[in-house]
Order: structure tokens, then sequence, then C-alpha cells
């Protein structure tokens, strides 16, 4: 699935919400003014089930059909040269990725979340991939993360570089059973 130099403004939850889908590439995109819901959720955090939108999130439990034990299927995921502006509503993340299994690429991406306003809590880049532990194949790097609560928040194996941080509560949250 190729999700090219397309525009996405005013979306009530996700603007982007791709769940079982093995290679998924998003290149070149602009997101603004995700999660709407939010507002009729304010003050914020006091019902996620109807305000719980993301910029992107990835989510795969994606089974191959022919193997009869239901081995998990890796999630292929290329992010490059998005803006995702989170400003203007107050949770959820610019990019969670959240799958047992994954081989992702985000790179080049910049990333606002709002930090500013009490009870916002936008974060840039969630990861959290389960029991991963083979760190070869994740990769982000050239990130600008802007007035986030935090920046990244890591469950898993990745390889961290290049990335500028810029007015954000926190840098690098790692869990710490990874």
């Amino acid at each position: 699935l190729n999700i090219w130099y397309s525009k996405f403004n005013g979306q009530g939850l996700d603007a982007i919400n791709a769940r079982n889908v093995t290679n998924l590439n998003i290149e070149f995109c602009f997101i603004k003014r995700a999660n709407q819901l939010y507002w009729y959720n304010y003050p914020a955090n006091q019902n996620q089930s109807i305000s719980e939108g993301d910029g992107i999130q990835v989510n795969s439990a994606c089974r191959n059909p022919a193997d009869p034990t239901g081995a998990l299927i890796p999630q292929v995921t290329l992010i490059n040269n998005c803006t995702i502006d989170r400003s203007d509503t107050g949770n959820k993340m610019c990019i969670i990725i959240d799958c047992a299994t994954a081989n992702y690429t985000i790179v080049n991406n910049h990333l606002i979340g709002q930090r500013i306003i009490a009870g916002f809590t936008v974060n840039g880049l969630y990861l959290s991939m389960g029991t991963q532990t083979d760190a070869s194949t994740n990769l982000v790097k050239g990130n600008a993360i802007e007035n986030c609560a935090a920046a990244f928040a890591v469950n898993s194996n990745q390889i961290f570089a290049h990335k500028k941080v810029i007015n954000c509560n926190t840098g690098l949250t790692i869990h710490a059973n990874r």
C-alpha cells in the first residue's frame, strides 16, 4: 500500500490508520488537525474511547494463511518526508507503531505536538513492538520533533540516528523491560 503526496486535514480520529497491512509506504504527506473529536471530550483525556485519533497509526496482526501455526507476517513500514502537525489538539501521538513483529524505517519527518497548554499530551513517536529483539531492521533517522510531551517513547529495540528534538518535555523515554 502506497500513500504518497497526500494531504489530510480535519479528521475526526486518525488521519491514517493502517491495520493488517504487510507492506506500507507513506511518503511526502501532510497531516494537520487529526483527532478533531478531542474537542467533544475537552477537558483533555476524559474519554479516550471517543477521541483516540493519531496522525498515523500502524497496527499489525497479519497471519500467514498458508502457515498452519498462524505465524505473524512481519509488518514492513516506511514513513518518509512527512509533516504531521498535531499542535491543534491535545492527546495521542503523531506516529504510533504497535506491532508484534515489524521492520520499519521512519526517516526525515517533521512531527509537531502540543505541550504548552495544560492537559495536552501529544507525543511525537511511540514505538511498541512486543517481544521483537532485532534492532537491525528498525531505523529512526533524521526526524525533527518539536513541542511534544515526549519526543520518543520506546518499548523495543531500534536504531536511532540524527534526531532533532526541540522544546519537548522529554526527549527519549525507554521502558525498563527493554
